[in-house]
C-alpha cells in the first residue's frame, strides 16, 4: 500500500503505519485541548489512543498467528486511522480453519480485557461511568486502565457484527460455507452485510452521526468486493494454465547476443525473454533489469547466458490459474515459462491472467451480487 512506512517487525512480519494514522491522535488531542481538556489529561488521552492501537495490532496478530498454523502467510500489517489490516496471502478455504482465524482476533481483545479486569476490584467501573469531567477520566492510570477495558470489549462487539470486512462477516461466511459451500456462503453473507450496512447508514442519518453512515458505506462496498474476490478465486481454481497460456512466446538462446535481445526489446515485441539452451532446456529469464545491466556496462556483445536470472520455479500446463498466479507473484516476475516435460512450451503472464478475468467478468458476468 502506498503511503506506508515500516516501524517494526513482529514474528517476522513487517508492521507498517499509513501516514494518515497520525491525523487521528493529532486531531483527537488537539480538538480536546481546544474544548477545555488540560495538558495532563491530554497526555493520558494520547497514551490511551496509542495503547488502544497497540491492542488493535495484537488483535491482528491473533489472526496472523492462527492463519500461520494453517500454512497461510502474511505480507504485512498496516495501521490506519480506522484500524488495523493484516494482509494475509489468502484466507483458509476450509470453513473450520477460516472460523478459527476469524475468532482469534476478537479473542485477543477478550484476553486483554480479562488481564486488566483485576483492577476493577480496586476501582469499580461504576465510578468511571459516573464521571462527567473528561479531565478526571484521563487523570491517571486507574481511569486509563478501565477505559482500556471498555475499549477492548467495544472492539469485540464491533468486530462481531456479521458484515465484511469485520470478523463477524467472516465467521458468518465460514458457518454458511459448511452447508452451502464457500462461494454461495460468501454471497449470502455479503447480502446480509449489505442489509446491515443500509441499516447503519440509515441510523447514522437519523442520529446525525456521520461515523455510522461512513461505516455503513464502507461495509456495503466491502461486501461486494469480498464476493467478487471469492468469485474470481473460484474461476482461477477451475481454469487450467493451458487455457490461458501464450504459446507464441519470445525466447532467446543462451548464445544469443544481448544486442539482439535489445533489438527485440526496443520494438516492443516483448519485455521479458525466456532463455533456453540449444536443446530447448529452460535456463531462466531476461527482464528489463538484466537488459539495463548490459546497457550500463556497454556489454551488448555479451551472450544472454551471461545475464539471465535463474528461476526458482516453472509452471505446468495442468496447473490451475490460482496456483500459477501465486507462483508468478512469489517469483516477482511479470511472467513465468511453462514446461511440458523438460521443454519450455509457453509462458503465462500476470497481464494475461488479468485480461482473462476481465473477459470472464464482462461476458460471463460472474462476481455480480
Amino acid at each position: 500500500m502506498k503511503g506506508t512506512f515500516q516501524i517494526a517487525t513482529m514474528f517476522e512480519i513487517p508492521v507498517k503505519i499509513h501516514w494518515s494514522f497520525f491525523l487521528l491522535p493529532a486531531w483527537a488531542v488537539g480538538s480536546s485541548v481546544y474544548n477545555g481538556m488540560d495538558w495532563n489529561a491530554a497526555g493520558w488521552f494520547l497514551a490511551y489512543i496509542l495503547t488502544l492501537f497497540f491492542c488493535v495490532l495484537l488483535h491482528e496478530f491473533g489472526h496472523i498467528l492462527m492463519a500461520r498454523k494453517f500454512g497461510v502467510g502474511t505480507q504485512d500489517v498496516i495501521l490506519t486511522p480506522i484500524g488495523g489490516m493484516a494482509r494475509l496471502h489468502r484466507m483458509p478455504e476450509k470453513p473450520r480453519n477460516e472460523l478459527a482465524v476469524s475468532v482469534a482476533g476478537p479473542l485477543v481483545n477478550v484476553v486483554i480485557a480479562a488481564l486488566l479486569s483485576p483492577s476493577l476490584l480496586y476501582f469499580p467501573m461504576s465510578d468511571l461511568l459516573a464521571l462527567e469531567d473528561v479531565n478526571l477520566i484521563f487523570d491517571g492510570p486507574q481511569y486509563f486502565i478501565r477505559i482500556l477495558i471498555i475499549a477492548n470489549l467495544v472492539l469485540v462487539g464491533f468486530n462481531l457484527i456479521p458484515a465484511f470486512p469485520l470478523d463477524g462477516g467472516r465467521m458468518l461466511r465460514a458457518g454458511l460455507s459448511f452447508k452451502f459451500g464457500r462461494r454461495r456462503g460468501t454471497r449470502i453473507a455479503a447480502i446480509i452485510g449489505k442489509i446491515l450496512a443500509v441499516g447503519l447508514f440509515g441510523l447514522g442519518i437519523y442520529l446525525s452521526a456521520p461515523s455510522f453512515a461512513l461505516i455503513g458505506v464502507f461495509v456495503f462496498v466491502m461486501a461486494s468486493i469480498e464476493y467478487k474476490a471469492i468469485a474470481n478465486e473460484d474461476v482461477l481454481k477451475n481454469t487450467k494454465v493451458s487455457e490461458v497460456a501464450n504459446f507464441d512466446f519470445t525466447k532467446v538462446y543462451d548464445t544469443t547476443p544481448m544486442s539482439e535481445v535489445l533489438r527485440h526489446y526496443s520494438t516492443g515485441i516483448a519485455t521479458d525473454f525466456v532463455v533456453i539452451t540449444a536443446e530447448h532446456q529452460p535456463l531462466g529469464m531476461l527482464s528489463q533489469k538484466e537488459i539495463n545491466l548490459a546497457l550500463r556496462a556497454d556489454d551488448l556483445e555479451a551472450l544472454a547466458g551471461k545475464y539471465f536470472t535463474p528461476l526458482p520455479s516453472y509452471l505446468w500446463l495442468s496447473m490451475n490459474l490460482a496456483d500459477a498466479e501465486s507462483m508468478i507473484k512469489r517469483a516477482k516476475k511479470s511472467q513465468l515459462p511453462i514446461l511440458d516435460g523438460d521443454e519450455v512450451v509457453g509462458c503465462l503472464s500476470q497481464e494475461s491472467i488479468k485480461h482473462y478475468m476481465i473477459f470472464k467478468r464482462r461476458w460471463v458476468g460472474f462476481g455480480k451480487l
